[in-house]
């Protein structure tokens, strides 16, 4: 709605500019003494009634934006806060369970299948930081800077490196005692 409220807005001024070309032109034939058929005058005041219902509309909007952007700001706030919630227990995650089991040293399996979890779970949060840090802009408000996302896609970066090092080390390991 917001977005709505601001790409209208944007085109408004290019709407107006038409419209008072419109109406100079209608000047000039006037100064001109050209006569103007009845149907152009009509059109020319059904212009005039449209922009001044525009104009009535968008304040209007503007007024019911002004007046849910503190609800919608606190809204927002809240789920930023959840988002940094879940953002710090994905990398809770990363240092405990099957990630310190150094019995999955033998089989990585269960480390690396919940590792594509987890980056499944950081690439939805981190949509959702997109899409705050867009939301924040459009309501003028200071965007998020999500250091926890950067340190939670460090973790996992670290983390995944060392169970894909594992794996290929059981791979290679295995291949070498087979040959």
């Amino acid at each position: 709605y917001v977005e709505s409220i601001s790409n209208l807005k944007t085109k408004e001024k290019a709407l107006t500019k038409h419209v008072e070309t419109v109406e100079k032109m209608y000047n000039l034939l006037k100064q001109h003494h050209v006569m103007i058929p009845p149907e152009d005058e009509v059109q020319l005041d059904d212009l005039h009634n449209v922009l001044d219902e525009y104009k009535l509309k968008m304040e209007e909007a503007m007024k019911f934006k002004e007046e849910l952007l503190p609800e919608m700001s606190t809204s927002l706030g809240l789920s930023i806060n959840r988002l940094n919630q879940n953002l710090d227990a994905e990398t809770a995650k990363l240092s405990e369970g099957v990630f310190i089991d150094v019995s999955n040293f033998d089989e990585p399996s269960p480390a690396l299948d919940e590792l594509i979890q987890t980056k499944q779970k950081l690439d939805s949060i981190e949509e959702k930081a997109v899409q705050f840090r867009k939301f924040q802009e459009l309501f003028n408000l200071m965007p998020e800077e999500y250091e926890n996302l950067k340190i939670a896609k460090d973790k996992f970066d670290a983390t995944d490196k060392l169970w894909q090092t594992v794996n290929r080390w059981n791979e290679q390991y295995d291949a070498w005692m087979n040959d």
